[in-house]
């Protein structure tokens, strides 16, 4: 396991915010600079990527976005 992993949360430990009444909001999959343009074209897709692991523990898709 990566040293950085122990610093981030599991899908299943941000599911279980949620269901405690937080909101989850949606952010980049990788958390590369999306002002660059080359970047932004990405975005989309790395926001869906997030959106499908949410839903595969039960957390509804995002409406903000960090």
């Amino acid at each position: 396991m990566d040293e950085d992993q122990a610093y981030f949360l599991t899908w299943d430990e941000v599911a279980r915010i949620h269901r405690l009444g937080f909101e989850i909001g949606n952010h980049s999959w990788t958390h590369s600079d999306f002002g660059k343009a080359e970047n932004g074209a990405k975005l989309g897709a790395e926001l869906e990527l997030v959106e499908k692991e949410l839903a595969k523990v039960g957390v509804p898709k995002p409406v903000s976005f960090a």
